[in-house]
C-alpha cells in the first residue's frame, strides 16, 4: 500500500503549517490508511470505454448512428471517429458517459 505523508520542507523556512506551499508529499510503502497501489484499483478508463461500447451495442447502432443519437443529449455532435476512440483508446468525458447511459436506458422503453 502506498501512503502519502505530509512533510515540512526545511528549504522553505518556518511555516504555521497552514500553507501547503511550504510542505511536500512523500510516498512510502507500508500499511495503514492511505491511497491503494494502482494494482489494487480498477482501471476506470477501461470501465468507461466499456460503458460507451455497451450502450452502443444495446442500441445496435454503428458509430455514426450512435454519434447522431448522442448529439442532442450532449448539445454538440461527436464524430463517428470520436465514438470509436471512446470505445478503444480514449477516456470518454463524464457527459458522454451519462448521455450514453441515458440513450441505452431509453432503448429498453
Amino acid at each position: 500500500m502506498t501512503v502519502l505523508t505530509l512533510v515540512q520542507d526545511p528549504t522553505r523556512g518556518p511555516s504555521s503549517g497552514a500553507r501547503l506551499g511550504n510542505s511536500r508529499l512523500h510516498a512510502r510503502t507500508g500499511t495503514g490508511v492511505g491511497l491503494p497501489r494502482m494494482a489494487d484499483r480498477p482501471d476506470l478508463a477501461v470501465t468507461a470505454r466499456g460503458q460507451v461500447a455497451a450502450a452502443r451495442a444495446t442500441l445496435g447502432q454503428t458509430c455514426e448512428e450512435f454519434a447522431a443519437t448522442l448529439a442532442p443529449l450532449l448539445g454538440w455532435a461527436p464524430s463517428p471517429h470520436t465514438v470509436d476512440a471512446w470505445e478503444r483508446i480514449a477516456v470518454p468525458p463524464g457527459d458522454v458517459l451519462l448521455a450514453a447511459g441515458l440513450a441505452a436506458q431509453g432503448a429498453g422503453r
